[in-house]
């Protein structure tokens, strides 16, 4: 998943990049059946300490069978901590697993910007999960959808300068880097394909064995990850080059990935869900799917309405005893992506319920400490909605990106009187004068001032006479008076009614 670091958020298409939500019929009162957890011994080829994989399925330190069922976390952008609050939530949300988004500093003249930019940092974050007994997947964001080679020789770098790597190879699980290499020339000209994924993942492999990292190695598929065709035709090329046999495969399931028995399955861009695993499956790979999240997929530049739900992906992922890690838990500044409000908080928003339903058939990993996992956190109490609720007036920001196509122009929203409000906002809409339908405005972040964002071109709004609805987390409601859309403009809330 690409991060946006920029202050306001578009409300054209955006890329499925930037995208994510959830739905479908499961609900936490309805668990998932657990199948008998077997057992393996470590290959003969295999020569580490901790997880292995043996034919198609990943194994603990001790041989238990260990399907990853997890979320995304942030630990790398924008975030104001480096989110390890958000550990003992995770635990008591279902999680057996969490991948790690770690990152480099892109801007060093903004140094803050970024959280666990340093070795011991991120050290302290894989020792909490650690302590909590979830397994930390962890995972380089430094190359998304790029080409150059480079990029991932940079990623094996940092690994192999990470201590703990080797120190925690007993629990730890290395992403070598997100979404790398795409099947044509990337936005910097860089000549992508197949083959181009196939010998940098080769040297990678080879690089990390050489010095001595031994830990199960995930590798993402092409194209953002969201295409199989590399890895049933290279996978198992990869799988037999590295001496520890010890490879798992990740697909992200946005855009183009249907429900089982969708008929719009062209084999490439459209593909089921159920068609998609069992080709890798029959090629004998061990995969997951490491991100995944229904409004990921439905909104954005690459928007698919049709893409299947996240109830229905669980669903294949349980048929086939697939793992699978959501996109994602918190970050600040993509609260419409996030199953909870708060990062320590286990207020989860509508997408979530289908999540963690899907947690409750989730088994831990065996090869934990033997002390016991802390006293874990509870959920708060169901909040009732208050008709008096006022959050205060809104200020109107628009930002002209023409320049930069698809995104015709940018809307900020600012609330006067954040501070108080932070965390609380679920979304808005913008209701205008002439315009039939409201238009969903989808919260970007938490913090001062308030993102909101929709997927559509809004530019026709702009200067309409409007007013907006806003809508807290325990189901609040408040609107304002109506204004034109322009620059500047305050809308005071509403308080005739």
């Amino acid at each position: 998943m690409m991060r946006n670091k920029n202050a306001v958020i578009t409300f054209a298409c955006l890329s499925v990049l930037l995208s994510c939500s959830g739905g479908g019929s499961r609900t936490p009162d309805a668990p998932n059946p657990k199948p008998p957890r077997t057992r393996a011994e470590r290959p003969a080829s295999n020569t580490g300490s901790g997880f292995f994989v043996s034919g198609t399925k990943l194994y603990d330190a001790n041989g238990a069978e260990f399907r990853i069922q997890g979320v995304n976390v942030n630990h790398w952008w924008n975030t104001g901590s480096d989110n390890r609050e958000s550990v003992p939530y995770i635990k008591a949300a279902g999680a057996n697993a969490a991948r790690l988004v770690f990152g480099p500093v892109e801007d060093p003249a903004n140094p803050d910007w970024y959280v666990c930019s340093t070795t011991a940092q991120r050290r302290a974050v894989v020792e909490e999960y650690i302590k909590y007994k979830v397994v930390p997947i962890v995972e380089y964001h430094n190359a998304t959808g790029l080409n150059s080679p480079s990029l991932i020789d940079q990623a094996v770098d940092f690994w192999i300068g990470e201590s703990w790597v080797k120190d925690y190879e007993r629990y730890v699980i290395v992403n070598i880097s997100n979404e790398w290499g795409r099947s044509v020339a990337d936005e910097n000209g860089v000549p992508g394909g197949l083959e181009n994924w196939r010998d940098t993942y080769l040297a990678a492999i080879a690089k990390l064995r050489r010095a001595g990292i031994k830990n199960t190695i995930v590798i993402d598929a092409i194209n953002w990850a969201s295409e199989i065709s590399v890895l049933t035709q290279y996978g198992q090329t990869l799988i037999e080059a590295d001496p520890e046999h010890n490879i798992v495969f990740s697909i992200h399931m946005y855009a183009g990935w249907r429900a089982p028995g969708d008929p719009n399955d062209d084999g490439n861009f459209y593909m089921n869900v159920d068609a998609g695993l069992d080709a890798l499956i029959a090629k004998g790979l061990p995969v997951i799917v490491g991100e995944f999240s229904n409004v990921c997929a439905a909104e954005g530049t690459w928007g698919d309405p049709e893409a299947a739900e996240d109830a229905e992906l669980i669903d294949a992922f349980d048929e086939r005893g697939t793992g699978w890690i959501f996109w994602m838990w918190y970050n600040e500044n993509g609260n419409y992506q996030n199953m909870v409000y708060r990062s320590a908080s286990l207020e989860y928003r509508a997408l979530a319920s289908s999540i963690v339903a899907g947690f409750s058939s989730a088994e831990e990993a065996t090869c934990f400490p033997a002390a016991p996992v802390p006293t874990l956190p509870t959920p708060p109490p169901p909040r009732e909605p208050d008709p008096n609720w006022n959050p205060g007036p809104l200020t109107v920001t628009i930002y002209d990106v023409s320049e930069t196509p698809p995104n015709p122009w940018w809307l900020q929203i600012e609330m006067s009187n954040a501070s108080s409000t932070t965390g609380e906002i679920d979304h808005a809409e913008l209701e205008s004068d002439g315009i039939e339908e409201r238009v969903r405005l989808t919260l970007m972040n938490g913090a001062d001032p308030l993102n909101f964002r929709a997927n559509q071109n809004l530019t026709a709004y702009i200067g309409a006479n409007s007013r907006f609805w806003l809508y807290r987390t325990d189901g609040s409601v408040a609107a304002t008076q109506k204004n034109a859309l322009v620059q500047g403009n305050v809308f005071e809330i509403d308080t005739s009614e």
